[in-house]
């Protein structure tokens, strides 16, 4: 093979490894970048729990209408899973009834993933929940509480 063919083919690969990294690197969604976020939740999925950094598993998590969020989250299974934002949990269907946004849908990360969501939270005051319907997860205990308070 001649060293130009050896530098083509190199080229070639160099562009190619590229593009699966650029294709296998999850893109931060922040539509809100340049506003100022109101509250940052770090939360840890867990073997069938979310929890809030220094609160008990599936312990409440609590948010204001209006507000801008910031969730940290981390995955620290060996499992993947998910996070979905709403009320009237339908686990057969692995949905929500009733979403929190009809913008957002969900959060899906593998072992070790992490990922960062701005999310707007809706004028929607009461008890809402974070929850994985990923296979059984949701029938084995992970969702917690989100409560959402009315704008002050």
């Amino acid at each position: 093979m001649t060293s130009r063919k050896v530098f083509v083919s190199l080229v070639a690969m160099a562009v190619l490894v590229a593009l699966v990294m650029v294709v296998k690197t999850p893109t931060p969604v922040m539509a809100h970048k340049d506003s100022v976020v109101n509250q940052t939740i770090s939360l840890t999925l867990g073997d069938f729990y979310y929890q809030v950094e220094g609160q008990p598993k599936n312990a409440p998590i609590t948010v204001t209408a209006g507000q801008l969020v910031r969730f940290l989250i981390s995955n620290k299974s060996e499992l993947t899973h998910e996070m979905h934002m709403g009320r009237k949990a339908n686990p057969a269907e692995q949905k929500y009834d009733e979403p929190l946004n009809d913008m957002y849908d969900s959060v899906w990360l593998g072992p070790g993933q992490s990922a960062e969501l701005w999310i707007l939270i809706p004028d929607k005051p009461g008890e809402w929940e974070l929850a994985c319907f990923h296979e059984e997860h949701y029938n084995s205990g992970m969702h917690a509480p989100l409560i959402i308070q009315p704008k002050p």
